[in-house]
């Protein structure tokens, strides 16, 4: 491109920047707004057009000049010139515009343009920013100069210099081709105007190019129109005029097919009907080929089973040979596992399978029970319409969306209740009994308030201690639930938490220890070191008696201690072993009344003739 400029920032003259030859390539590209001087003639220009940032300076001869930042955000706009007649001409452009065509206006200035010197003798021109530029050639050359711009503006004569406007509108494009493939769409328009397409018929351009001198375009389509879309193409010349519009259809490519998982046994799924189903796996070597039915249904039937883990991909091709997009399965050739089966006592049945998966249940003669899907975290339940029957056999089977089909689970319903379970005396520190083995334990007071709750062991034992012992006289209910749900008659038990009395000790030689305590308590002897001496249980009136195995020696100390069966333990009582005889008594004179003497204190007396 054999034309020259010249570019200054707004702070310096035009007059004294080196010419410069525009690249071939028709750009030329400002680093910040500048005074723009353009050696050509206005009669040369067929438009402006803005493109971003930039300012697209169109030739009649068909060709473009880029002006690259030309409209930068946060800068003024910069402001080109012409030459003409010798002088400067001034562009008057919108200073903000939308993209696509602008009206422009020129303003004389009354500044020699001679490209050696492109300042008049008194160099008004240097340094001017755009606004003042157009305002000094204003008044330089007085009111009747005439202002073309987007805001408006008054009309005037060829004999000022002014351009008359351009109305009338080009032709509509033609030979409209979008390409097979929809990434684009080409055709022929007026050299320099700007094409404009509506790609989605909202009425609003999507995307606009100027067409080559050549008189053609193309503009890339992203995303490629597939689906039969009708593209609106408008022409818009550089003085803004419209042409008709003209419009072509897009390529409408059949859409993916559906594919059904499958266990690589069978291959089915939906596609438009009538339409050809193509079948290949992930390296692209062929399964098989088949056409969907009148609904859209299409199946194929390998000759062998496609392997587990076989990419299949499928595409469908219509009439005209167009391909749509691929669907693609892998396909699942294993079987889930078995489903579990919780225990149940026939009212509900429930477990765990593959996510997703089919649950059938038969009862042990193969009968049908019911069918339900597990969900995505593989949680299951099924509630019969009546409950199952104890003893009742409930099999279970999980058909995975591939259509692999597991082994079997399978449990007896259990419909009977266990037995009451039982709850040892306490005095409210700790619970204990037995129940069925594995039962869960509930405990509670006697208004149903929760104690707690605790899993007997596998020999039915089972213990809850309280965070709090339980106060005396708390009422304690107790029920035994099993693994199927089946709840067992109550059984209650009261805390008692008052120790006995201290047992009483009859004086002793040591050959035998005797006493009283609270009834069916266990009292406890110890010698005065606390060494053990025996353990006997006091009977139901409360008497109670110890035989060592050899007679305590005369003066060991004898401590008793009474517990209960709640494990309260009374105060001790002590006694010590007398194991020596008293003197012989002495007997007083007697005329046989009366009979009289001395003897040891509290000892008795045996008389005999």
């Amino acid at each position: 491109m054999s034309i020259q400029a010249k570019v200054s920032p707004f702070t310096q003259s035009v007059t004294s920047a080196a010419p410069i030859a525009i690249p071939d390539n028709g750009i030329l590209t400002l680093t910040q707004s500048s005074n723009i001087v353009l050696d050509i003639a206005p009669e040369s220009v067929a438009g402006y057009t803005k493109s971003g940032t930039d300012l697209i300076v169109q030739l009649k001869s068909g060709e473009s000049l880029r002006i690259a930042n030309f409209y930068v955000e946060g800068q003024p706009v910069s402001q080109l010139y012409l030459v003409d007649r010798d002088k400067l001409l001034a562009v008057d452009l919108p200073p903000v515009a939308a993209d696509g065509p602008l009206v422009a206006g020129y303003v004389p200035q009354d500044t020699l343009a001679g490209f050696e010197s492109l300042t008049g003798n008194d160099g008004t021109i240097a340094g001017l920013s755009p606004g003042g530029a157009l305002l000094a050639g204003a008044a330089i050359i007085g009111g009747g100069v005439a202002i073309a711009n987007s805001n408006g503006g008054g009309g005037g004569g060829g004999s000022d210099g002014s351009v008359p406007p351009d109305t009338t509108a080009p032709a509509p494009a033609s030979g409209l081709q979008i390409a097979p493939d929809g990434s684009s769409i080409s055709g022929t328009a007026e050299p320099g105007a700007t094409v404009g397409i509506d790609s989605n018929g909202d009425g609003q351009t999507d995307i606009s190019v100027v067409v080559g001198p050549d008189g053609k375009f193309q503009i890339p389509l992203n995303p490629p129109l597939t689906n039969g879309e009708t593209v609106t193409v408008v022409v818009t010349d550089p003085a803004g005029n419209s042409s008709p519009p003209a419009t072509v259809q897009a390529p409408d490519f059949p859409d993916a097919p559906q594919i059904n998982p499958s266990n690589g046994s069978s291959l089915s799924g939906t596609a438009a009907p009538g339409s050809t189903v193509v079948l290949t796996d992930g390296d692209g070597n062929p399964i098989g080929q088949t056409t969907a039915d009148g609904n859209g249904n299409w199946s194929y039937t390998p000759d062998s089973p496609l392997p587990d883990g076989t990419v299949v991909k499928a595409v469908v091709v219509d009439a005209a040979g167009n391909s749509g997009p691929p669907a693609s399965i892998i396909v699942d050739g294993v079987a889930p596992a078995a489903p579990v089966i919780n225990p149940s006592n026939g009212t509900e049945l429930s477990g765990t399978a593959e996510p997703n998966s089919t649950v059938t249940l038969t009862d042990g003669s193969g009968n049908p029970i019911g069918q339900v899907t597990a969900d995505g975290n593989g949680n299951w339940s099924y509630t019969p319409a009546t409950p199952l029957p104890d003893g009742t056999v409930v099999n279970a089977v999980a058909q995975d969306a591939a259509g692999n089909t597991s082994a079997q689970g399978s449990i007896t319903v259990d419909g009977v209740a266990p037995g009451a379970p039982t709850i040892n005396l306490s005095d409210g520190s700790t619970l204990s009994g037995t129940a069925e083995p594995n039962s869960t334990v509930t405990l509670t007071d006697g208004s149903g308030n929760p104690i707690g709750e605790v899993t007997a062991d596998g020999s039915g034992n089972w213990s809850y201690t309280p965070t709090t012992p339980l106060p005396d006289g708390t009422v304690i209910n107790v029920v035994a639930q099993d693994a199927a749900g089946n709840t067992s008659a109550p059984t209650s038990t009261t805390v008692d938490a008052h120790a006995p009395a201290a047992p009483v000790i009859n004086p002793s030689n040591g050959t035998t220890i005797s006493g009283t305590a609270e009834p069916g308590s266990t009292v406890t002897l110890t010698d005065a070191g606390g060494n053990p001496i025996g353990q006997v249980t006091a009977d139901g009136s409360g008497n109670w008696s110890f035989t060592p195995g050899s007679p305590l020696p005369n003066g060991t100390v004898v401590n008793a201690t009474a517990t209960d069966p709640t494990g309260n333990t009374s105060a001790p009582s002590t006694t010590t072993v007398d194991s020596v005889a008293p003197a012989a008594p002495v007997v007083e004179p007697s005329n046989g009344s009366e009979i009289s003497g001395t003897a040891e204190p509290g000892s008795t007396i045996t008389l005999t003739d």
